[in-house]
């Protein structure tokens, strides 16, 4: 049997929590086959076989925390199997050897001999032989269920209708209880008494646990914030003028892929502002100026805050961007945000506007030193400085929040980055004078 070892996955985790098991005890498993999902306050990884063979357990259920090191599972393999031949060898070997008693005595032998009585398996060691996932194991613990009253209805190695789901046990719960031939044809369970409620406790854990340790070290830094109106009625324009040249390339043009690539274009200007703070071994600060534009973006997924970056803007063309961010937003949605796409950002936005809300406070993602927190879009009655100051206007109009680190940046330097990228985006053609 093969212990199968979590080894470390990287960023220096310690732990990670079992998020799903694709495999079950007696399936076999392939070299490199996909055998759980994991996820740590980084990211989510599948982890894949280092053996060929059959599971023989799995020692962590989905939800439980498995420390780097530790056995995930036990895979018997062939070597196992041959091992064991091996060494039932001999003892065939001496059997066969073994002089065969004569017909008389044989026949006396088995008179006497008591009649063989099957041992009758108990409930849970039977469930324990069952195929499925621990999560439904723990399902029907919770529920008081024996599984081995369930109608089995999932695939697996051994054929179909051998394996147990999710939706077995509910429909058994469904139908009060019994095993499945007792069950009646819309038969409901029958009434009960409200549960009480009561205060419910869970563990931070994932993205929550990486938000908490993000957080916490960066109020512990000096920043302030910086606020500005934008009126983006021009790039409003600008999107409509280059939608259908954006379907053409499989992806739509929102505001998101303008306001990066301004940033980029800006921060060229006042690199400063893309750089990181590090601590030397003597304990002494030292600021790196960053060549790589790699913004980050603030995006709400299903598990929490999690906050990727789009490599290399400054090379980049807005389709590039915005097909970029279609792949970053698909992946955060389904939860298979990887360690690539998370490490190296330089410069973040924060879309919080597209919930709600007009000015943020945001705090800084470490170790960068500037992040933006754009409001939402609003159409607002303006004054036309342009043709005549008496006629009012329809504007799109959105607040910008800048927070930075007050270690390294003035404001001063942060006013003059706002409102260079605050032109590139009230004049969205000036950009084209800067874009390689």
């Amino acid at each position: 049997m093969q212990p199968f070892v979590l080894t470390d996955i990287g960023e220096g985790i310690a732990e990670v929590e079992v998020l799903e098991w694709f495999v079950a005890p007696g399936d076999t498993v392939e070299e490199f086959q996909h055998v759980c999902e994991v996820q740590s306050d980084k990211a989510t990884v599948q982890i894949s076989s280092r053996y060929a063979g059959v599971v023989s357990a799995l020692h962590f259920d989905a939800g439980e925390m498995a420390a780097t090191g530790s056995v995930l599972m036990d895979i018997e393999t062939d070597d196992d199997v041959a091992e064991g031949a091996a060494a039932a060898a001999p003892a065939k070997a001496k059997a066969k050897a073994k002089p065969k008693p004569k017909p008389k005595a044989a026949a006396a032998a088995a008179a006497a001999a008591p009649e063989p009585v099957a041992e009758a398996a108990s409930s849970s060691d039977a469930a324990a032989k069952l195929l499925t996932t621990p999560a439904v194991r723990r399902m029907a613990r919770e529920h008081t269920i024996d599984l081995t009253l369930v109608l089995a209805t999932g695939n697996s190695s051994y054929g179909p209708g051998t394996r147990i789901l999710k939706e077995d046990v509910m429909a058994f719960m469904e139908g009060g209880g019994a095993p499945p031939s007792d069950v009646l044809v819309g038969r409901m369970s029958p009434p009960s008494e409200p549960a009480a409620a009561a205060d419910r406790t869970q563990p931070i854990r994932g993205l929550g646990r990486a938000m908490v340790k993000t957080m916490e070290a960066a109020n512990k830094v000096p920043h302030f914030v910086y606020s500005d109106e934008i009126d983006v009625t021009a790039c409003s324009e600008l999107r409509v003028q280059l939608e259908p040249a954006f379907k053409s390339e499989g992806t739509r043009l929102t505001f998101m892929p303008l306001f990066v690539k301004a940033a980029s274009l800006a921060l060229a200007e006042y690199p400063l502002l893309n750089s990181q703070v590090q601590t030397e071994a003597n304990g002494e600060l030292s600021l790196v100026c960053k060549s790589e534009h790699n913004i980050s973006i603030a995006m709400d997924s299903p598990a929490g805050l999690t906050v990727p970056n789009i490599k290399s803007v400054q090379n980049k063309s807005l389709v590039e961007i915005s097909l970029e961010l279609d792949r970053l937003v698909a992946l955060a949605q389904a939860g298979k945000m990887g360690a690539p796409d998370l490490a190296g950002g330089t410069f973040t936005l924060s879309n919080i506007g597209v919930i709600g809300g007009t000015y943020a406070s945001p705090l800084l993602l470490l170790p960068q030193v500037g992040i933006g927190a754009i409001g939402k879009i609003q159409t607002l009655p303006r004054f036309d400085d342009t043709k005549d100051p008496r006629v009012v206007v329809a504007a799109k109009i959105m607040q910008i929040s800048w927070a930075a680190d007050h270690r390294v940046i003035d404001g001063a330097t942060v006013a003059r980055f706002s409102n260079r990228w605050k032109g590139y985006l009230e004049a969205p053609s000036s950009m084209l004078v800067r874009m390689r």
